[in-house]
């Protein structure tokens, strides 16, 4: 697996390159369907709390200028109305994709060829489960994947990757749609960062790692987060 990079102050960009979309993967925050493991120690009303609050704090932590689709699960119009009227307020413009029947792979593949049938010049894929990509984050993933633009003098990536600590990502990013890269993964497995690895290194893309993030899970990722992520118990 590549080195992991750090998140080092980075230079002002000279001629500013276009802003990735960034798509958003999440499900209707109700009872049973959303952090199941999470629920295990506190309820499923508290569970869906959290949920809410996460969803709410990622929203927020996105760069103003960054043009978001909302992937959204079950992917039916009275889901639709209630992740509106929920979102938003958050999100003033954002974009709704239903999200298709089938394994994550399936879905997420299908919200990245969407939004690039839009115009997108590039994806930024994200859950609602790491609390930590914020502004910088997706600045760093400009970086790499545009570097000429920033003033940097090494090769452009085409992807760039947030691994997570279960063995999952926290976020994928790309220049062009791979569907290659959503087929044959173990998803919701410690497989699914090296799995995807695999599938880069065979279709011969480059991909630039940045240190990886810790999801959501469970009560102590959840006590964790809110010991060091900040804003974030404000958000509850």
């Amino acid at each position: 697996m590549p080195a992991a990079s750090s998140l080092a102050v980075l230079p002002l960009p000279t001629n500013p390159p276009p802003n990735p979309a960034v798509v958003i993967m999440l499900k209707a925050p109700l009872p049973g369907m959303v952090k199941t493991r999470l629920a295990a120690g506190v309820g499923n009303a508290q569970a869906v709390r959290i949920y809410r609050c996460l969803v709410e704090h990622q929203l927020r932590l996105l760069p103003f200028a960054s043009q978001v689709y909302i992937s959204y699960g079950p992917g039916t119009p009275e889901i639709e109305h209630f992740i509106r009227s929920w979102l938003e307020p958050l999100a003033p413009g954002a974009t709704y994709l239903p999200q298709l029947d089938g394994c994550l792979g399936t879905r997420i593949s299908a919200a990245v060829r969407q939004t690039f049938e839009r115009g997108a010049v590039g994806v930024v894929v994200i859950g609602t489960d790491c609390p930590r990509i914020d502004s910088r984050v997706i600045r760093r993933v400009r970086v790499a994947l545009w570097p000429e633009a920033f003033g940097e003098s090494h090769s452009a990536h085409d992807l760039v990757m947030v691994p997570a600590t279960d063995g999952g990502y926290c976020l994928l990013a790309t220049k062009q749609y791979h569907p290659e890269l959503f087929r044959n993964i173990d998803w919701s497995t410690e497989r699914v960062c090296r799995q995807t690895l695999d599938a880069v290194e065979r279709a011969g893309l480059s991909i630039k790692l940045l240190p990886e993030m810790e999801d959501v899970d469970d009560t102590h990722s959840w006590e964790r987060a809110l010991a060091h992520v900040p804003g974030l118990r404000e958000s509850l």
